[in-house]
């Protein structure tokens, strides 16, 4: 192999091992925030299956948090989905959107566009 071959060789293979040793980012933005603007996705959740809350989330991102027992998903200005405990189904919404349910079910990862 040509000694400037075989040095190109060298420079990738170590910049690919470079970039597979740095941690990766998290490119979760979504945050909790007051619920004090109608754009904020709102989720109302049975907290400890007994006392009814409201949680309004903002920002784009991926959140891998339980909510236990929710009953209602209002999207504001939103849109990307939400899964479900034990399910592989993924729930879309759109923006200005509500969802309501009467059988309470638990949402363990949410996403936001």
């Amino acid at each position: 192999m040509h000694p400037m071959f075989k040095r190109a060789a060298l420079a990738v293979a170590a910049a690919g091992t470079l970039a597979l040793s740095m941690p990766a980012t998290q490119a979760s933005a979504i945050n909790y925030v007051p619920c004090n603007q109608a754009d904020f996705l709102q989720i109302t959740h049975y907290s400890g299956g007994v006392v009814r809350v409201r949680v309004c989330l903002a920002n784009a991102g991926d959140m891998r948090d339980g909510l236990d027992g929710v009953t209602d998903i209002s999207s504001g200005n939103n849109a990307g989905y939400v899964a479900g405990r034990g399910s592989t189904a993924l729930v879309g919404f759109q923006k200005f959107t509500t969802w309501h349910t009467t059988l309470p079910g638990d949402v363990t990862y949410i996403h936001i566009d």
